[in-house]
């Protein structure tokens, strides 16, 4: 579930549009909402050093459509909304388990704070040159159980998402991430390229949770 792939190999990964589409986040709504009939690219920035920030916006028009937010400054609890026009809805909500050796993070749906969780489980470990994950979920479409993990490096945003829908042991490559811009320490500027009919809300919360388990490691030059 992780590797070093070089970037690239990362490149010449193709993309699998699934058949049906993957809706996790949300009710039903989230089909039409997040799942997108064809390849949807997004660019992300995310910087760590204060003010903490996570903005999506949509590769070709520049349009803001997700951010975090956080209830206080010193919370272990954030937020990402949805932004659509000048409706900003709230679409997760993730919180840390503070002083735990595992660094457990919960990612609940909407404004929820308990209850069913998103992810049924979600493990992250990553260093400098290390990353590996491993998020299942139900998907609302198929009431499949499903598993996303990853290949690549996370600390220089070249790698790609995979899928395993129905726990078949199937990878189906269904997002892409590469730097499209020059890092520097404390930000980073990347393209999250999504397959068709895959629930892109939900591959943004992911890299939400990566980047916030990055800024802790950059910002303490350690590792989990």
């Amino acid at each position: 579930m992780g590797n070093q792939l070089t970037c690239v190999d990362i490149n010449r990964v193709l993309l699998t549009p699934l058949e049906r589409p993957l809706s996790v986040v949300g009710d039903a709504v989230a089909v039409e909402s997040y799942c997108k009939p064809h390849a949807v690219s997004l660019q992300i920035m995310a910087q760590f050093t204060f003010p903490n920030k996570f903005v999506v916006r949509d590769a070709s028009t520049g349009a803001v459509c997700f951010r975090r937010e956080k209830t206080h400054i010193l919370s272990n609890r954030q937020t990402l909304v949805r932004i659509d026009g000048n409706d900003v809805a709230p679409v997760a909500n993730s919180k840390k388990t503070l002083f735990s050796p595992t660094h457990a993070i919960h990612v609940f749906p909407g404004t929820s704070h308990h209850g069913a969780e998103l992810f049924q489980t979600l493990r992250i470990k990553m260093s400098f040159s290390f990353t590996e994950v491993h998020a299942e979920f139900t998907d609302r479409a198929s009431g499949q159980q499903c598993v996303i993990g990853i290949e690549g490096i996370w600390s220089r945003h070249h790698a790609y998402f995979w899928l395993d829908r129905g726990l078949t042991g199937a990878r189906d490559p269904i997002a892409n991430v590469w730097v499209y811009d020059t890092q520097h320490r404390g930000k980073a500027l990347y393209t999250l390229e999504i397959a068709p009919n895959v629930d892109a809300a939900l591959l943004v919360i992911l890299c939400m949770v990566l980047d916030e388990r990055w800024m802790r490691i950059e910002n303490s030059s350690g590792y989990t």
